[in-house]
């Protein structure tokens, strides 16, 4: 993590910024230019913005292993009344990358870049779920997407509810086949 790496089981954000920091390596593991988390994270009221995270050398333009411009968590999420914005990572996730699924809710992720991959949120995980009610998710921008995934949001193995919320202006490179990327 470039501001905070928590080893814990639940991490609290309440009415917490993240901003400006830089996850970076040159031997291909970097996550989470924000945050990176071993457990779960409970965001609430709270601001991830402008943070990085990116490899250099011989890693290539994707090697699985940089993602989560601004959050990356091994566990659950919940990010309620929070904000995810212009976050970038030279892999996968620009806003966040979640293992165990997670819920957003009154909240916004917006231009946020990823290298190649999903730009917004990638949340996957066996039995794992993905809730999203009265949230925004626009602006996002893939430059070198893989095949199938998406601009917006990248959902795997997961069980999905999306409730009035609105998902546009997102983009991806490679228009061939899109799991979810409005």
């Amino acid at each position: 993590g470039g501001a905070i790496a928590f080893y814990g089981t639940v991490m609290g954000l309440y009415g917490t910024t993240i901003e400006s920091s830089l996850a970076r390596t040159d031997h291909g593991l970097a996550q989470g230019g924000g945050l990176y988390a071993q457990g779960s994270v409970v965001m609430h009221a709270s601001t991830i913005s402008n943070n990085s995270v990116s490899a250099s050398g011989s890693v290539g333009a994707f090697s699985g292993t940089i993602n989560g411009g601004g959050l990356h968590t091994r566990g659950s999420v919940l990010i309620e009344n929070s904000t995810l914005d212009g976050n970038t990572s030279s892999g996968d996730a620009g806003a966040a990358f979640v293992n165990r699924g997670g819920t957003l809710l009154n909240s916004t992720v917006s231009n946020n870049v990823a290298g190649s991959g999903t730009s917004g949120i990638v949340m996957q995980g066996y039995s794992s779920y993905a809730h999203i009610y009265s949230s925004t998710i626009s602006g996002n921008v893939s430059e070198r997407s893989k095949q199938g995934w998406s601009g917006g949001l990248y959902l795997v193995n997961a069980n999905i509810t999306i409730t009035n919320s609105t998902i546009t202006g997102n983009s991806e490179a490679n228009q061939v086949s899109t799991k979810f990327g409005a």
